[in-house]
């Protein structure tokens, strides 16, 4: 499977054709962290193990609810990370009614929506792309430092208590 990820720059960007099963989460995480690590000044370690749950459940969901194949990206600059995962299951209702629950779940979304992320459903090539973006207070750096992605703009703090977030359906420009 090709991996690509692109360290240089503004966005930091992984692409990840993803496995087949169940072992694609573990597949998704190791990959996020180890360009949060390469990236450990774009992004404080707190939020870096938010991200990395993130993309568990993103992934977990997707391969427990849609058919393959599966994909992740993930996109990451100073106070702001985007993640996505793709399927092959064109369904964006979010009703699933094959999927075959071996356990107590229903939770993962849920997840998502507490670490504060903003969530999205979008149509992907031949399925769907799930979405999470996450923003965060980035750290300050000291007059005229040139690391990271550091510009001007302004930046959204991340919420403290993200439960009233709505369930956004319309999808931002894909990642």
């Amino acid at each position: 499977m090709d991996t690509v990820i692109v360290p240089c720059g503004c966005p930091a960007t992984l692409h990840l054709p993803l496995l087949p099963d169940e072992r694609a989460a573990r597949q998704a995480r190791q990959a996020a962290a180890r360009l949060l690590a390469q990236e450990a000044d774009a992004c404080p370690r707190e939020v870096a193990e938010d991200l990395v749950l993130i993309v568990s459940e993103l992934v977990g969901n997707a391969v427990l609810h849609a058919a393959g194949p599966y994909a992740l990206t993930l996109s990451l600059e100073r106070g702001q990370a985007g993640i996505a995962v793709s399927d092959g299951t064109s369904d964006l209702t979010g009703s699933h009614r094959g999927a075959q629950r071996k356990g107590p779940g229903g939770r993962g979304l849920k997840i998502v929506r507490a670490l504060g992320a903003d969530l999205f459903v979008s149509p992907f090539e031949r399925g769907k792309q799930v979405i999470a973006v996450l923003t965060w207070q980035p750290r300050q750096q000291g007059r005229g430092a040139a690391g990271g992605c550091a510009d001007s703009r302004p930046r959204p703090t991340r919420p403290e208590h993200a439960a009233s977030r709505a369930d956004h359906r319309s999808a931002p420009p894909v990642l």
